[in-house]
């Protein structure tokens, strides 16, 4: 049915409406657009039906044909549009009453949200007053942007700067977020620069934003140009590091017992750079009492990586480093490994028969935390954290 009706589309044949957007005139059928929406179907049938030519004044020429091709066949490939035309899509299917394109909408624009764009989205919901929308790109500012140290690198380098009216409406939802000032000093430095005052006068700025008392409590941190950046972060990589619950049994390294795994999984796209697990315990000594003797604190580290995803492996390579026993292992990939969202991926480590006796020490460790999901496949594990950056 939807090729056909795709057929009569492109054909114009039987047309008995147009709608004029820009200068762009399209030809359509009364039935299929009543049939699809309530609006429309006011529009034409309704007792205020209008002129066989519509006019169009807020939505895009192409926007308008996606809609059109929406209506005619349920079919648009979401991952190939833009964010900003997206929304104005989704902005179209709120306005003629479409909730199936406003779902695949939102869908499709929650996957593409990124730090580097999420400004421009809040800005553009906000104006269109597109509140479900609005409220999924507030959420996704506070979970992936305020914490994040890329984010803040990036509006020092990308700016994009959003209007008064919007920045009192972010730090009204996100009032608890503790990098929220260090935001708020960023826009009201720019916003001097639009001003044409001097940046050192953002205080002017920030006084005349009329914030909640909260926020301006926090003023004098601000001046001082203490910002509440991430906790930690490794050469520009944001840094996970599970939380120690309980000691385990340790891992001990022996024939038939040589690897060890543990699955993650995130619910958005990631650059995984690096990992981090525990170092070997101290070997036992053999004379305990003899201080005489000097036994090393380091040793080498040489295992094998493997990254695994639907049983194939996606990375694999050889680890071979000086560390110190009862420590950590800081693990870089030799090329970052893009996570996508929802999909698990084992991580896999291999020591050759040159490691057998070694043991590592074992913990239980936290599950989760800023939106990233570990699985442990062991009781404890020498798993301990990853390195980042968001895409």
């Amino acid at each position: 049915l939807s090729r056909r009706y795709q057929r009569l589309l492109l054909s114009e044949n039987f047309n008995d409406c147009s709608f004029k957007v820009d200068q762009k005139v399209f030809k359509c059928h009364k039935l299929i657009l009543s049939a699809a929406s309530p609006v429309f179907e006011a529009m034409f049938y309704g007792p205020m039906s209008q002129e066989t030519e519509i006019r169009i004044l807020d939505i895009s020429p192409d926007t308008f044909q996606l809609l059109i091709e929406y209506i005619y066949t349920c079919d648009i490939n979401f991952e190939q549009q833009s964010l900003e035309t997206l929304i104005e899509l989704y902005y179209s299917g709120e306005k003629y009453i479409l909730p199936d394109l406003v779902r695949n909408c939102l869908e499709a624009i929650r996957e593409k949200l990124r730090y580097q764009n999420i400004l421009p989205a809040i800005d553009l919901s906000f104006y269109m007053n597109l509140q479900p929308l609005l409220q999924t790109c507030i959420l996704f500012f506070k979970k992936y942007c305020l914490d994040e140290y890329q984010f803040f690198r990036e509006i020092k380098t990308n700016y994009y700067h959003i209007a008064k009216k919007c920045l009192k409406f972010v730090v009204q939802l996100s009032i608890d977020s503790k990098n929220l000032p260090c935001f708020i000093k960023e826009w009201c430095q720019q916003e001097c620069k639009s001003l044409g005052l001097n940046e050192c006068e953002y205080k002017l700025v920030f006084n005349d934003l009329e914030l909640p008392n909260q926020i301006k409590d926090s003023e004098p941190i601000i001046s001082d140009q203490t910002c509440f950046l991430p906790k930690r972060f490794f050469g520009g990589y944001n840094y996970i590091e599970r939380v120690y619950y309980k000691a385990c049994r340790p891992f001990e390294v022996h024939e038939g017992f040589n690897e060890f795994n543990v699955n993650v999984k995130t619910d958005r796209f990631i650059s995984l750079a690096g990992m981090v697990i525990c170092s070997r315990l101290m070997p036992q000594l053999t004379t305990p009492c003899d201080t005489s003797i000097s036994y090393d604190q380091e040793y080498c580290e040489n295992l094998e990586l493997e990254i695994m995803c639907d049983n194939e492996i996606i990375h694999e390579q050889s680890i071979e480093q000086k560390v110190n026993y009862n420590c950590d292992v800081n693990i870089y990939l030799s090329r970052k490994v893009t996570l996508t969202p929802n999909m698990e991926y084992r991580i896999r480590f291999i020591w050759d028969r040159s490691a057998h006796g070694a043991e590592y020490p074992c913990a239980l460790y936290s599950t989760e935390a800023r939106g990233v999901k570990f699985i442990d496949l062991n009781m404890g594990t020498i798993f301990k954290g990853i390195k980042y950056s968001n895409l």
